[in-house]
């Protein structure tokens, strides 16, 4: 399959502007509170995708959370289910905004940064196809 100067210029735009959308949800609930929470479900779905099902409470309302990571490009498909064993204590931290959401890890910045980088690049390589 060939793709022409504007199919890798849509790509790489596209690929920029997602990494640039997950680096500012990374950098910004790097700065959430936590609180205690605690594992109601962890296990493999269908197709080695991990599920992690806690519940927290903020301000005496209880909520559940199923994310696991701020940003989506950490690997949670090669998640340790055994680190979320069921009843387990856990930290979990939540937006103060909106206290129904949540999330177990913190997200690396350099994934993001590493597809913005990929986006740019496949960009440029547009002008000289």
């Amino acid at each position: 399959m060939i793709i022409n100067r504007t199919s890798a210029l849509l790509i790489g735009l596209s690929l920029f502007f997602i990494g640039v959308v997950y680096a500012l949800r990374a950098l910004m609930s790097a700065r959430w509170p936590s609180v205690e929470g605690r594992i109601l479900h962890a296990g493999n779905q269908t197709g080695d995708r991990t599920v992690v099902v806690y519940e927290y409470e903020v301000n005496g309302k209880r909520f559940e959370g199923r994310r696991i990571f701020s940003a989506p490009l950490a690997p949670a498909d090669r998640l340790d289910v055994q680190k979320y064993e069921m009843g387990a204590r856990v930290r979990v931290f939540y937006s103060e905004r909106r206290p129904g959401s949540a999330y177990l890890e913190r997200s690396a910045l350099l994934p993001a940064l590493l597809l913005c980088g990929i986006g740019i690049l496949t960009a440029c390589s547009s002008a000289f196809m």
